[in-house]
Formats: C-alpha cells, sequence, structure tokens
C-alpha cells in the first residue's frame, strides 16, 4: 500500500528552507525502508518511533501547562 501511494504522489508545491529538509529526510527514510528487506517491519519501528516522540513533546508541555496552573492556584 505505502509503496503504491509513493509510487504515485504528485507533487505540486516544492519545499524551502528547514520545511525541505525535513522532507527530503522523510523521504529518504521512506526510500530506505522501502528498499529495506523486512518493510514492513521498518515502517512499525519508524512509526513506532515518531509515535513515541511525539508522545514525549506532549507530556513535556501537559507538565509545563501544568506547572502555570499551579501558580494560578496559589
Amino acid at each position: 500500500m505505502v509503496r503504491a501511494a509513493c509510487k504515485n504522489v504528485k507533487i505540486g508545491d516544492l519545499p524551502t528552507g528547514q520545511r525541505m529538509e525535513w522532507v527530503n529526510g522523510l523521504a529518504k527514510n521512506l526510500n530506505d525502508v522501502m528498499k529495506s528487506g523486512r518493510p514492513v517491519r521498518s515502517i512499525e519501528r519508524m512509526t513506532g518511533k515518531a509515535i513515541h516522540d511525539v508522545l514525549q513533546e506532549i507530556e513535556k508541555y501537559a507538565k509545563a501547562i501544568d506547572k502555570i496552573e499551579q501558580g494560578y492556584k496559589h
């Protein structure tokens, strides 16, 4: 499914700057995954790490908000 999606992607907005670096990195990672001997396992690892990173960021944000709210209660 991912392979078919990658073959049919049409790019209309070419990114520049930091966004370009991010897109190029993602494209390279996906290309490496698709060429690997176990693409499904590699995609699971890649998405698992991304989900873990997002959850860590949410936790940091929630702690910062909680700290701010505690300041208003006292």
